[in-house]
């Protein structure tokens, strides 16, 4: 298996209406995988945490929307692609 190094988002906003819909359209456009994502509210504040590759663009416009944004470096283990898997052909002599 590969490590790959990946960003975890942290974001904290109001639990208002509409603003989790706007985050979740705008991760969307950034082509983020919605399936890393998981979202805890307590109280007046939600927290959305995903993870995806360290862009600043993303970071940028997470900030336009006023919400606060951490961002810590993690690594994400990947199966090695058919490509680099050995086949019973090439060990043959």
């Amino acid at each position: 298996m590969r490590t790959s190094a990946v960003t975890q988002y942290n974001v904290e906003f109001p639990s208002a209406p509409g603003v989790q819909q706007r985050l979740t359209r705008l991760l969307h456009k950034s082509n983020v995988d919605l399936k890393s994502m998981v979202t805890a509210r307590v109280g007046p504040k939600t927290t959305m945490q995903f993870l995806a590759p360290k862009r600043d663009a993303l970071r940028m416009n997470l900030k336009r929307m006023r919400v606060s944004v951490w961002m810590k470096l993690v690594s994400a283990q990947r199966s090695c692609p058919s490509a680099c898997r050995i086949s019973r052909r090439s060990l043959a002599w």
